[in-house]
């Protein structure tokens, strides 16, 4: 009996229900909407950090691991070749990298900026990260041997530093 009433109620307000049905299917529009653009913002973001920073296993001492926010250059790991090694014998990892962050200061002509920089080998990084399909302007590490940097577009704008300009980084540890 209550199905059949709740069947004639909707055929005998046909404007109330026709409203109820639109309404019902604009906001499952918008939240199928939105959700699919929040998925793939998150999905855009994780392969981000992992074509460019990030990778998809670091791997840090305990010392660096308890203190890792401060970034210690002193508590890295003591034999990177042999862990290396170590990470080249598995069959599934396709490339090792090594990479050390640090806080610092770049300075250029009086203005400066604190960074979190990351050292690297230009031969090994290449080889797991896209960094270098994704330069804008100057190109990856030559091979002169001479000591040289990669910055961000936006920090080289805000200091206003050109391709081929000299630099300096300072960065110290709490030793």
């Amino acid at each position: 009996m209550l199905v059949k009433m709740a069947i004639r109620n909707v055929f005998r307000h046909k404007r109330r229900t026709f409203l109820t049905v639109i309404t019902m299917a604009v906001g499952l529009m918008f939240y199928i909407f939105f959700d699919s653009l929040f998925v793939g913002i998150d999905r855009m973001v994780v392969e981000g950090l992992v074509k460019y920073s990030d990778s998809s296993l670091v791997v840090v001492s305990k010392e660096y691991y308890e203190n890792q926010k401060a970034y210690p250059l002193k508590k890295s790991i003591r034999d990177e070749e042999k862990i290396t090694r170590l990470a080249e014998g598995f069959p599934d990892i396709e490339g090792v990298a090594p990479r050390t962050q640090f806080l610092g200061e770049l300075v250029y002509y009086g203005k400066s900026k604190y960074i979190v920089g990351t050292v690297i080998s230009p031969e090994r990084d290449e080889k797991v990260f896209e960094i270098k399909s994704s330069l804008k302007e100057g190109g990856f590490f030559s091979e002169s041997g001479e000591d040289e940097a990669l910055i961000g577009i936006d920090l080289a704008r805000e200091l206003g530093v050109q391709v081929g300009e000299t630099i300096t980084i300072m960065a110290q540890t709490k030793y």
